[in-house]
């Protein structure tokens, strides 16, 4: 019976010791801070809801830098990605000739194809 109830007790103090010290990270992890209080200090607080005033320097610029960062790299990549383009389909040289009389061509067929068509429904079909 002793024996039982020196191992409740030992039991006890260890089991509180572990509880301590799990309180004291959980308390470390989710606590207040001075950085916590700084933060709220900056805050409105509306009908609506609570809107910050600003974003402290550090992370503005930490975060201005990110995006700038990010809009480079998108430009870059995007010139790159144009410039590819441009030079696989040839987009700055000029048409060639045999293109411009191909183009004329069908475009005189089309009138010849569909000036038949038009002049039959409005009644002034000539042949030619």
């Amino acid at each position: 019976m002793n024996q039982v109830t020196s191992l409740l007790k030992n039991l006890r103090h260890i089991l509180t010791v572990f509880l301590v010290g799990i309180t004291f990270f959980v308390i470390q992890a989710f606590g207040y801070s001075t950085t916590l209080q700084a933060h709220a200090a900056n805050t409105v607080t509306t009908p609506e809801g609570t809107y910050y005033k600003g974003v402290p320097d550090s992370d503005a610029n930490d975060l201005t830098n990110k995006a700038n960062r990010a809009a480079n790299s998108t430009r870059n990549n995007v010139k790159s990605a144009a410039d590819n383009i441009r030079e696989k389909l040839n987009l700055d040289e000029p048409l060639p000739r045999s293109t411009k009389n191909f183009l004329q061509s069908t475009k005189e067929k089309v009138e010849d194809t569909v000036m038949p068509v038009i002049g039959k429904k409005e009644g002034y079909y000539q042949e030619r």
